[in-house]
């Protein structure tokens, strides 16, 4: 709820109580808390939870099944994605694990982030 409010001072306060494995619970609409706030675009939210938990990077949300990076990469939020491939274990983008490396690809073509390729893509 926090992280949907966008209030980043309680987003914060509540993950330093809360366990890696809270930090992979799904709302009822199947999205983590990572997957909205890098939906929004909020940089310091996906900061703060991944710090917390690098396992959060890899869970899709159910309806989309689409991960985090995803999420900011079609709403092109370019800076949160940017950190999101830098702490994504490239693993996590290769074809045997699911469309996610294809798809973020393709947000970047469409997006025209051209020069923003990161260079393990």
């Amino acid at each position: 709820m926090a992280t949907d409010l966008e209030d980043e001072h309680i987003v914060e306060e509540l993950v330093q109580l809360m366990s890696e494995e809270d930090l992979e619970l799904k709302d009822n609409e199947g999205w983590t808390a990572l997957a909205l706030a890098a939906q929004r675009g909020n940089i310091k939210m996906v900061e703060c939870m991944v710090r917390k938990s690098k396992k959060i990077l890899s869970i899709p949300t159910e309806e989309e099944n689409m991960t985090p990076i995803l999420h900011a990469s079609i709403n092109e939020h370019w800076d949160v994605v940017d950190y999101l491939y830098s702490v994504t274990p490239l693993q996590d983008l290769m074809p045997e694990k699911g469309p996610y490396g294809a798809t973020l690809l393709r947000n970047f073509i469409i997006g025209m982030k051209f020069g923003s390729l990161p260079s393990k893509i």
